[in-house]
């Protein structure tokens, strides 16, 4: 059991009983932390907006507060009237959510990890987290087979032809003797109708090449150019790379299927990264790269016309600078491997001038991609890189990047200035000072994810927040530790000539697994019990009835049932809101049904349908909404409550107690 809480004394809660209360962990109605639909994501298959990854339903896994990639266990969408927009220091991104988002921060004051809604992080003592890949991989490899296997997989996937008249007239044709050639001339077809009729291909028509293997080594189809099956990761390797993702594109001839060609290319003047280059490539792939001049541009690009090795690129790095990208598990790589992509990146398009570096001590570059400048931004962390993020750029005022691209003999100073006034960095995290935070008046739809792990975290911008009010769903160290078991069934047994009964309450009682043998114990200590819910779980409910271990059942009706989604948030199977009802009304216990009552979410025509549900008992309170302090959704603080008066004339009209 997650016990949350326990008051140890009411007079009012359990109807006509002394009391003690306990406060089960957990609902499974409403998450309301949220985030606008273009907040973006780090997942393992690139950078999505959080609109995108629910309703394109993009199976994924989210970057999270441990510097792993978790998968997704639900989701939620709802409206909101209110953001707030969180700014932060050294990144440009300006994350909007609403107020009561729950985030990761470090308070310097009290020298601890906390988690807290947004509407009351402290800017002056609060810092955001970005958490760095801890994890490590050693001896990785790529597969250039299965590459190209997937490749053509994604790309042949593309709008269907499934024009059941058409397809039946060329049938029709070919039984009447019709060449194909004449049916595509008379019905204006392409050659893609004869494969899905005999073929019944139903994909469109790009065909990519199918790989043949030989001794450890693959060729595409028709091509007698082999290259190892297995790519090493060495530090030859991610220095290509780094030149391949700043100077490298994979493309193709259009006139020609499969056509796929790579190229680098740099500044003419650039000889010793052209050197290299040229040295790596031959190294590992054993064929040369041509060199072709460009004197109006003063560029020289070099090119390898061998298809498999431009299919190899596209697939695992993308194919130019608007989807650049590496492997997620690069992130957990050898920190040397890594400084070798980052020599290679920054030697293609980061800062060569001597002069600039001289003045201004600073080392920066563009990357396009954004997921590969998230993907950048997190091997630096990884390097102890503190850098900053300016819209697509990254700007480094840090030795250490110096160190790595051999141009520290241009640092005049003995010591950079990288101090903690914006942001710092450990081992783990970076911690980003927190410049501004506002709340704007926007009407938007939201969305919120729930991860599987511990935290309960993923991502937006790399910064770590929560998913969840749940607290049994998130790490026990960033909240108070629950109440043990025993603790309160010792204190029960303490209390057996004091109290009648005992309330179990929530969040959701019933969502834990071992509630029934809780209530046995406290049943067998001859109190009554009383247990409170919101008829989510009507198979447990009616074991815990069947087997007498509950004498009173509170169950909370949040609203009509065409109306459940909209006020609770989450998809309600209502289904079983009715079964409960049943179920506790035939039970022969006593019981009470009973409505929060908020204006601006239900109106007496909907308190006059949840009347009819429950058969009009009598059996049925309203209770007002009150604002205690603590809530999970303050968009609820801006909706009209009923006053008093106003809750006494409902129920003379649908004749309930109050």
């Amino acid at each position: 059991m997650l016990i949350g809480g326990l008051q140890k004394f009411s007079l009012i809660d359990y109807p006509g009983k002394s009391c003690a209360i306990v406060f089960t962990q957990g609902c499974n109605f409403r998450c309301p932390y949220c985030f606008p639909g273009n907040t973006e994501i780090l997942t393992d298959k690139g950078l999505f907006k959080i609109r995108d990854i629910i309703e394109k339903h993009i199976d994924c896994k989210v970057y999270d507060y441990a510097g792993r990639f978790s998968p997704i266990k639900k989701h939620y969408k709802r409206e909101t009237n209110f953001l707030l927009k969180v700014k932060p220091f050294l990144y440009s991104n300006v994350i909007r959510c609403t107020p009561n988002h729950k985030f990761f921060v470090y308070n310097h004051k009290a020298n601890k990890f906390v988690k807290k809604e947004a509407q009351y992080i402290n800017v002056k003592e609060d810092y955001l987290i970005v958490p760095i890949p801890q994890k490590e991989i050693f001896n990785y490899k790529l597969d250039v087979s299965s590459t190209i296997e997937n490749l053509y997989q994604e790309l042949s996937f593309g709008p269907r032809f499934n024009n059941e008249e058409v397809i039946r007239e060329v049938k029709e044709s070919r039984e009447k003797g019709f060449s194909w050639r004449k049916i595509f001339k008379e019905l204006d077809l392409t050659d893609h109708i004869r494969r899905v009729v005999e073929r019944k291909e139903t994909l469109d028509g790009k065909i990519l090449p199918i790989v043949k293997k030989r001794d450890g080594k693959v060729a595409v189809k028709g091509s007698k150019f082999y290259i190892d099956n297995i790519i090493e990761i060495t530090p030859k390797f991610m220095r290509l790379l780094g030149y391949y993702l700043s100077e490298g594109c994979s493309s193709k001839t259009k006139e020609r299927k499969n056509s796929y060609y790579t190229a680098f290319t740099f500044n003419s003047k650039e000889r010793e990264h052209i050197r290299d280059t040229k040295e790596i490539f031959f190294e590992i792939f054993k064929t040369k790269l041509k060199e072709v001049e460009n004197k109006k541009y003063k560029t020289t690009t070099l090119v390898s016309y061998k298809g498999i090795i431009g299919l190899f690129f596209k697939y695992y790095f993308g194919k130019d600078v608007y989807n650049k990208k590496i492997p997620m598990e690069f992130l957990y790589l050898d920190k040397n491997l890594q400084k070798q992509l980052i020599a290679g990146l920054f030697r293609g398009d980061g800062i060569s001038s001597g002069a600039y570096i001289r003045k201004y001590q600073k080392q920066r570059i563009q990357i396009t991609s954004k997921t590969l400048l998230y993907q950048i931004g997190l091997i630096l962390l990884r390097l102890g890189i503190k850098h900053s993020v300016f819209r697509k750029e990254i700007i480094i005022a840090d030795k250490k990047i110096f160190d790595i691209l051999g141009q520290e003999h241009l640092i005049i100073k003995k010591s950079i200035n990288t101090s903690k006034r914006y942001g710092f960095i450990d081992n783990n995290y970076l911690y980003l000072k927190i410049k501004s935070i506002n709340k704007i008046k926007k009407k938007a739809k939201v969305y919120n994810l729930e991860i599987d792990n511990p935290s309960h975290s993923y991502n937006v911008n790399l910064i770590s927040v929560s998913n969840c009010h749940n607290p049994e769903l998130v790490e026990p160290a960033l909240y108070e530790t629950p109440i043990p078991e025993n603790y309160v069934l010792d204190f029960l047994k303490r209390r057996k000539n004091m109290l009648d009964g005992v309330t179990v309450t929530g969040g959701e009682p019933l969502l834990q697994k071992d509630l029934r043998f809780f209530l046995k114990n406290i049943k067998e200590m001859g109190y009554a019990v009383k247990l409170d819910t919101n008829g989510s779980f009507p198979g447990q409910l009616k074991k815990i009835i069947k087997e007498g271990l509950a004498d009173y059942i509170a169950m909370d009706i949040k609203a009509p049932l065409e109306k459940y989604d909209s006020v609770t948030r989450v998809n309600v199977n209502t289904k079983n809101i009715q079964k409960s009802i049943d179920i506790i009304m035939h039970s022969n216990l006593d019981y009470q049904f009973r409505t929060t009552v908020l204006k601006s979410l239900l109106d007496f025509n909907d308190l006059k349908l949840i009347h009819g549900l429950i058969k009009k008992t009598n059996n049925y309170i309203l209770q007002k909404f009150k604002f205690s302090g603590k809530i999970l959704d303050n968009s609820l603080l801006d909706k009209v409550e009923y006053e008093e008066k106003e809750i006494q004339k409902l129920q003379n009209a649908i004749t309930v107690s109050v």
